[in-house]
């Protein structure tokens, strides 16, 4: 298992279901036969639930189960415990991948990694990335014998059965060494495993759920179990103040006595002329309670029917109640709260008592009536019924207040002495009649209470209404500065967005400028080396007809064909600053051998004999228009239109050839006039 060393060797596949692929002795501590086979999977207490959300088997949010098939089809299943390093198995990652097994990398499935999790001589850790996930061998202390024949399932105790919550479990909880491979059944896995059952048969078997968790708490509760089944153990005194459970009608009233019978001392003294029925226990009753007993009371005395029930006021009950029983004659959970409860929460649930109207009350006036425990589960089940019931309430409650309202207007000397005889009789003289108090408030002070109160309320009322345009002003005032506010905003955004734009354009049209620039630079680079090429070509033309004529020897003839060409070219140039007109290349109609005069030496005398001395050699029409073409070729007005002056750039070189043009041009025109042009 241990790591060599050596140059690196690919990474193993282990995957499968098969035990001990690496360690043989895996096998003897994981299965409980030899041939049992195991398989794993992902379990989730709402798959058997009547819940609609089915959970899918790519679900990572159950917990995973091996499930151990013995070789006689018999099927075992227990909870894969979670690795060491993180809280719950969800947080495990994704398999297969790479993982450290004893010092060697192993590309891993989850199936083997759950098998390694399951063995208890290892120790399977999750890093945090990117360090891989370990598995290690544990230490135990006393290994058990391989050749030593190994004990039967039925002989083993149980595998301990993981909790199903992995919350409980710490996550720096380390492996304890184990001095065996078996395992004890503890009494909270047995409730967690109960507890997913319970999950499991919800809606297909709640009662037999319930029933199974009954006799769960029986068993591990037996004390309350006993405590349920032992016979009542009540002492006597309790007896006495347990209330009788029988339900006696207590709302109909008797009829008043005549005015014949005992104990009438008349009606009419009473401020309605109306008897009535108290709601709270009269004075001096210490009795648990006094069945179908109707009290009415008048302006002076309680009348009490005594005839209508076995019970006194005072002493134990004549007749012990009888305790509700279970079906095993325990005594209910129901009636012993009657028992060891007061005696107003044993009464809650039955009708209000007569009492007398001197009696303080158990609760204060503005105290509404308790409601019962079966009306406040009402509106869960029938909704109808717990809004009459609420009415009815709401109703009994009115009435009360009516009643201590009217009780309160009664008054109390009448009832100071109120059980000081066995009847609870106040004697009184016969002549005595009731007589109201005064009220010591008068109209004049009512009214101006009244008065008082209105102009109160109505300061409160402008208080209240001042107070809320107050707050509405600054409501609006708040909503026109967050109104301000964005449109400040906005104005910035656009202010912004416009020098933006302005920077944009600028750039553009630098760009397009120095775009322009280095075009106007490249067009006249390429001019300037066209010139330079025209200018070197006219150059070596000039020079080879320099040289033409410079060879030879010179005569008439030679000077006036020379003429005639450096005319022609001198009517085909263009002439500018890039190309000037220079002495050589001006047509000068003089017999003179070129390079060997200047223009001091065109005058009119060399002007006049070039014509005289090439007349002979030409015909009298040619002659003429040559002498035509020269007068116009040479003539100032000819040269300024074609800007040949311009293309000088020394002034004295240019006034130089206004001068000698002009002088030609004169001899010329003087010629032409001679010949009769």
């Amino acid at each position: 298992m241990a790591s060599s060393a050596g140059p690196s060797r690919p990474v193993s596949i282990l995957s499968g279901v098969r035990v001990g692929l690496l360690d043989p002795t895996q096998s003897t501590r994981l299965l409980d036969t030899p041939n049992s086979t195991l398989f794993f999977a992902s379990f989730d207490p709402h798959t058997a639930s009547h819940n609609t959300r089915i959970p899918s088997t790519k679900d990572e949010s159950g917990r995973r189960v091996v499930i151990e098939t013995l070789a006689t089809g018999e099927s075992i299943w227990r909870w894969v415990p979670r690795a060491k390093g993180v809280e719950n198995t969800t947080e495990e990652g994704v398999w297969p991948r790479t993982i450290d097994i004893c010092g060697q990398h192993f590309f891993c499935s989850q199936e083997q990694w759950d098998i390694y999790k399951l063995d208890p001589a290892y120790e399977c850790t999750i890093l945090p990335f990117p360090e891989l996930s370990t598995i290690t061998r544990c230490k135990i202390e006393d290994t058990p014998d391989p050749g030593a024949s190994r004990p039967t399932t039925a002989s083993l105790p149980k595998r301990a059965k993981e909790d199903s919550s992995d919350d409980e479990v710490t996550a720096t909880r380390a492996k304890k060494p184990r001095t065996s491979y078996g395992y004890v059944e503890t009494e909270e896995d047995s409730d967690s495993d109960e507890e997913v059952e319970g999950m499991l048969d919800e809606g297909i078997g709640k009662d037999r759920w319930r029933r199974r968790q009954s006799k769960s708490r029986a068993r591990s509760h037996p004390s309350r179990k006993e405590r349920d089944e032992s016979p009542t153990k009540a002492t006597p005194k309790k007896l006495d103040e347990i209330e009788d459970l029988s339900m006696l009608d207590l709302t109909n009233v008797p009829a008043p006595p005549s005015p014949s019978g005992p104990g009438w001392q008349g009606w009419a003294s009473f401020p309605e002329g109306v008897p009535t029925r108290a709601t709270s226990p009269a004075a001096g009753y210490t009795g648990s309670e006094t069945t179908a007993a109707s009290s009415y009371v008048s302006s002076d005395r309680t009348y009490v029917n005594s005839s209508s029930s076995s019970v006194g006021l005072k002493g134990p009950h004549p007749h012990p109640p009888q305790m509700p029983t279970g079906t095993n004659g325990s005594i209910s959970s129901t009636a012993k709260r009657a028992a060891n409860s007061p005696d107003r929460d044993g009464l809650r649930a039955k009708r209000a008592r007569p009492t007398s109207p001197c009696a303080p009350s158990a609760r204060s006036k503005n105290t509404p009536a308790p409601v019962s425990r079966k009306a406040s589960r009402a509106p869960g089940k029938n909704k109808k019924e717990a809004k009459l019931r609420t009415e009815k309430e709401k109703r009994e409650r009115r009435d009360r207040a009516f009643l201590e309202s009217l009780r309160a207007s009664v008054p109390a000397d009448g009832f100071s002495d109120l059980g000081r005889n066995g009847t609870g009789h106040v004697p009184k003289p016969a002549d005595q009649t009731y007589v109201p108090d005064e009220d010591p408030i008068s109209l004049e002070e009512k009214i101006r209470r009244v008065r008082e109160m209105n102009a109160i309320e109505s300061a409160r009322a402008r208080a209240a209404k001042e107070e809320s345009l107050r707050k509405f002003e600054e409501e609006q005032a708040e909503k026109m500065r967050k109104q301000e506010a964005e449109r400040q905003k906005e104005r910035e955004r656009q202010e912004w967005e416009r020098r933006e734009r302005e920077k944009e354009k600028e750039m553009r049209r630098r760009k397009k400028q120095e775009e322009e620039e280095r075009l106007k630079r490249q067009r006249a680079m390429e001019e300037e080396k066209v010139r330079r090429e025209q200018e070197e070509q006219q150059q070596r033309e000039q020079q080879r007809r320099e040289q033409r004529w410079n060879s030879g020897p010179w005569t008439t003839q030679r000077a006036l064909e020379r003429y005639k060409t450096v005319l022609a070219a001198f009517s085909k140039t263009k002439f500018s600053a890039e190309n000037p007109i220079t002495f050589m290349t001006t047509p000068w109609p003089v017999l003179f051998r070129p390079k060997t005069f200047s223009m001091e030496d065109v005058d009119h005398q060399a002007v006049t004999a070039f014509f005289a001395a090439v007349k002979p050699h030409m015909r009298s029409q040619d002659f003429k228009i040559l002498l035509k073409d020269s007068r116009n070729r040479l003539h100032p007005d000819n040269w300024r239109g074609r800007r040949i002056y311009r293309s000088v750039q020394d002034e004295q070189l240019r006034a130089c050839f206004e001068v000698t043009v002009g002088l030609v041009s004169a001899t010329l025109n003087a010629l032409y006039d001679d010949i009769g042009g």
